[in-house]
Formats: structure tokens, C-alpha cells, sequence
């Protein structure tokens, strides 16, 4: 790499360069220190890499951690003014500042363990509790019923189906499309409505089967006939929406009259 510099003129800076290593091993064995310019590279156990935190051990908690605080602190913001604004200015607030950020590259860390997946969840739960002003002990069913919400995990799930079509169809960039040769049409079948089933991919280690590719044909085979053959991307997201219930619903009650509607219902 320094040779490489040497020859293009370019110059990098030993003291800003880390190195990672990715090992699920239980005793990752001793490597050799990385010598830059006779300067030795700082070893990392996590890092960022285009808004995604990557760690040694390829889980995603640190990169949740990092984002739910992020999240924590908009909501407290937005909880200090909660008595200025209306409530569907509070849930527009939310979805523009705070769900954006969970959106970012969740189609590739919708495999995070069932934890760190909760703790997603949780960021929401605090969302609908500052819209509603209902009391912390409300059930999440209820709130979400009541703000319109669906669960993050849904919301992933989607984005995942809508992100194959995309890569199916060619409305993504080349270096994703060359995912193309992986699916494979299932031709053994003989139903005739199940004709555009993808084969699925094996795999021999849990994180690999979980992953987005993997993860993602399972949840296609199991769509309807009628998803799997959407003309357009906009048909599958109306149709997505139909068939998971995702369409919003509009509220009734505000204020105290929520608050005791809440607090009836958890009695």
C-alpha cells in the first residue's frame, strides 16, 4: 500500500488510518502489528464506515446503540415543546427527524438479534407516548393502533421486498444488479401460481442464513401471487401496504381525553 502511495503521489496519514479485524472465533489468535511509514496502525474493535458502524464481531449493536441515542435526544427535544405543538405536528416531527435515521441501511441490519431489534422498537414506544401523552405503562399494541404506527420490524420487512424488486428489475446501480445471477426460478414446481418462486440460497451459519439476500427471498416466496407479479414498484408498495395493513389511521381524541381513554383501557 505504501509502494502503491509512492507510485501515484498520494500521501496517507498513518495517524488517522485504524485497521479492524473480523473474526466470530472465541480466541482470535495474535496477529503482527500493521507498520505505515514506520508508524504503527491503530487496531479498532469497531468503526464507521458510510453511516454504518461495523465491529469485529459483525454484530450490529454497537451501530443501534449509536443510533437509538441519537434518536433519544430528538425525542427529548421534541418532548420539551410537546405543549406547543399539535399532535400531528409532533408525529410529523418524528417521522421526518427521528425515523429517518432507523431507515437509514435498515434493509442491511434488519438481522440484528432480537435485543438490539427491541431496543429499535423502544424508540418508537417513547415517540407514541410523547404524540399521545398516554402513561408509560400503555401497551405498545395500543399506542401503535392509535398513532397508526406498525411495528419497525414490519416497516424493515417491506423496504427488504421492495429493495429485491428493485435489484429484480434492474432499478438499482450495476455493482447491485450483478445479484441478478443469484436467484433462480423455481421450474420444479408445479403450481402455476407459484411459478416466480425464487430458489433459496443455502447456507451454513446463522448470520449468513439471516442475512438480507437469504432473509429476504424466504419472505418473497411466502407473498401472494399478486405481490410477486406487481407490474410496477409502485403497484408492489400499494399492494405491500393492502396486504400487511400498513395504512395509516386517523385519530380521534387528543389531550386529557386521549389520556383517559388510555388509562380505561389499560384497567
Amino acid at each position: 500500500m505504501n509502494t502503491w502511495a509512492h507510485q501515484w503521489c498520494v500521501t496517507f496519514n498513518a495517524q488517522k488510518t485504524e485497521y479492524l479485524i473480523i473474526s466470530k472465533k472465541k480466541h482470535i489468535p495474535h496477529y503482527p502489528p500493521l507498520i505505515l511509514n514506520n508508524v504503527n496502525i491503530k487496531r479498532v474493535t469497531h468503526h464507521k464506515h458510510l453511516g454504518l458502524i461495523l465491529n469485529d464481531k459483525l454484530s450490529w449493536t454497537d451501530h443501534i446503540a449509536d443510533i437509538c441515542k441519537k434518536c433519544h435526544s430528538k425525542l427529548n427535544t421534541i418532548l420539551r415543546m410537546r405543549h406547543l405543538l399539535p399532535r400531528l405536528c409532533i408525529e410529523k416531527l418524528y417521522k421526518t427527524f427521528v425515523r429517518s435515521l432507523l431507515d437509514y441501511a435498515d434493509v442491511i441490519y434488519d438481522n440484528c438479534s432480537s435485543a438490539d431489534s427491541a431496543y429499535i422498537e423502544h424508540v418508537q414506544r417513547h415517540a407514541c407516548i410523547i404524540s399521545t401523552g398516554a402513561i408509560r405503562v400503555t401497551k405498545n399494541v395500543t399506542l401503535l393502533k392509535e398513532v397508526g404506527l406498525k411495528l419497525l420490524k414490519t416497516r424493515r420487512q417491506v423496504h427488504r421486498l421492495t429493495y429485491l424488486y428493485k435489484i429484480k428489475n434492474h432499478l438499482v446501480p450495476d455493482y447491485l444488479c450483478n445479484f441478478h445471477s443469484l436467484f433462480h426460478h423455481n421450474t420444479e414446481n408445479y403450481f402455476l401460481r407459484r411459478h416466480a418462486n425464487l430458489i433459496p440460497i443455502r447456507s451454513r451459519t446463522v448470520a449468513y442464513y439471516n442475512s438480507f439476500l437469504l432473509a429476504t427471498i424466504r419472505d418473497w416466496n411466502s407473498l401472494s401471487a399478486e405481490l410477486i407479479s406487481a407490474t410496477s414498484l409502485a403497484s408492489l408498495k400499494r399492494l405491500l401496504k393492502k396486504n400487511l395493513n400498513l395504512c395509516s389511521k386517523k385519530y380521534i381524541h387528543e389531550g386529557m381525553v386521549m389520556r383517559k381513554r388510555f388509562i380505561l383501557d389499560y384497567a
